[in-house]
């Protein structure tokens, strides 16, 4: 179960999540995959069955009209059509991989059926209304969830009635009075407490970093079966020949989302124009805001399909993730690691625990564009550097290995509920 899938979202959590079903199911299992659908033209909840994804059954239930994510996270509607569907498929395992957009009741309904429960956390969810732990001003956020996040929360809803810095200091001054009016109080002050309802209806939680799991103890979430299991990933395919001139060292940026650090990336090699064989290639078509303002270093490449992804990873010698916000377990740092790609990452979250710095990769201070041209002049300068950090790479997890992995926990996880 997901929060949607390709191309309705073009995120590693959905990428991976059909990568994931495919794998089991050419494995032999039989996989059902319900995600959220997107039209808004029907009623919240309504099931709709597709057929993009061969040797799976794909159920989405699609929003319907005013769907409000970040806050209504308990939705009588949407968990009785997952129940329908648990009644309908009859899974004997199912694993989460979001919430988002569904209902943190979905555990307690597949418990209830009597099916094991597992739960991946991708990100940050649990403990944020806006996922991503950064303030409406762009600032990474250390605060408890509560009515102080009414500022994000609106930040993201486009609501501009009121100043955000208003919402801020009347939800600090905890006037009750005037925020009371606002019907999401009660469900921010209550996001931990909700959070942990539904972590308590899950049998196994898993994380793919020690970043997440101690984020989620940090805020005081707790569980007795957490494992930690990095993402598996397919094989990397041929790899074609390189399309750039040699002696041209070539970074490559993947990112949408203005988090990813794409202005970080930018501000760097806009310092590098007077250094010569460096050269940043940007992928994911995220850079509107950017054109006609890249440096001559620079090139925007736009979307790709998935389809091309090694052409994609064959353009460059080394991966940049100068994200801004706390990553988790980046699937494009493994996908680098994959093909042979050193990265170059902000020393943050699991970008921290992914690269190691001098080893397989350099890791500078997130937000630091001066330190990130650094890296990259060192790269290009330091004689033996490159090779050295290809030869420290460890191999991705396979996605063969994970399956394997996961099939273990799915019997643990049956054997406890049999038993219980």
């Amino acid at each position: 179960m997901a929060h949607c899938l390709p191309p309705n979202g073009a995120g590693g959590v959905q990428f991976y999540t059909i990568q994931l079903a495919t794998a089991q199911a050419e494995a032999g299992a039989e996989v059902g995959v319900y995600a959220r659908g997107v039209r808004a033209d029907v009623p919240d909840g309504t099931e709709e069955e597709v057929t993009r994804f061969p040797g799976l059954r794909v159920v989405e239930s699609h929003l319907g009209p005013g769907h409000q994510h970040t806050l209504q996270r308990v939705r009588a509607a949407r968990t009785a059509a997952f129940r329908r569907f648990l009644n309908d498929f009859r899974p004997d395992v199912v694993h989460f991989h979001h919430l988002l957009y569904h209902s943190l009741d979905f555990p307690q309904a597949a418990r209830d059926f009597g099916a094991a429960t597992l739960l991946t956390v991708h990100d940050l969810w649990f403990d944020c209304p806006v996922v991503q732990r950064v303030d409406f001003r762009g600032a990474l956020c250390t605060k408890a969830p509560g009515r102080i996040c009414l500022a994000c929360v609106w930040n993201g809803r486009r609501v501009n009635v009121v100043p955000r810095e208003t919402i801020r200091r009347l939800a600090e001054s905890k006037a009750s009075a005037l925020l009371d009016i606002v019907p999401t109080v009660d469900d921010l002050e209550d996001w931990i407490s909700r959070s942990q309802t539904c972590l308590d209806a899950v049998d196994t939680v898993i994380t793919p970093s020690n970043f997440v799991r101690d984020n989620l103890a940090e805020y005081g979430l707790t569980h007795p079966r957490f494992v930690l299991l990095d993402n598996g990933l397919r094989p990397p395919g041929a790899w074609p020949e390189a399309d750039t001139p040699d002696g041209v060292l070539r970074f490559g940026f993947l990112g949408t989302h203005p988090l990813k650090g794409t202005q970080v990336a930018i501000d760097a090699f806009h310092k590098l124009t007077d250094v010569r064989g460096v050269r940043l290639l940007c992928y994911g078509g995220g850079l509107d805001a950017h054109a006609g303002a890249l440096p001559p270093n620079t090139a925007d490449r736009g979307r790709f399909d998935p389809a091309d992804i090694e052409a994609v990873y064959a353009s460059f010698d080394v991966l940049i993730v100068p994200s801004t916000w706390w990553e988790n377990a980046p699937i494009v740092i493994r996908e680098a690691f994959g093909r042979g790609k050193p990265v170059v990452a902000s020393d943050l979250g699991g970008m921290a625990e992914s690269v190691r710095d001098g080893v397989d990769g350099l890791l500078f201070p997130v937000g630091d564009s001066d330190a990130l041209a650094a890296c990259v002049c060192r790269l290009a300068d330091e004689p033996g550097l490159l090779d050295r950090l290809r030869a420290g790479i460890r191999p991705p997890v396979s996605l063969e290995t994970h399956v394997a992995d996961l099939g273990r926990l799915y019997d643990s996880a049956r054997s406890r509920r049999e038993s219980s």
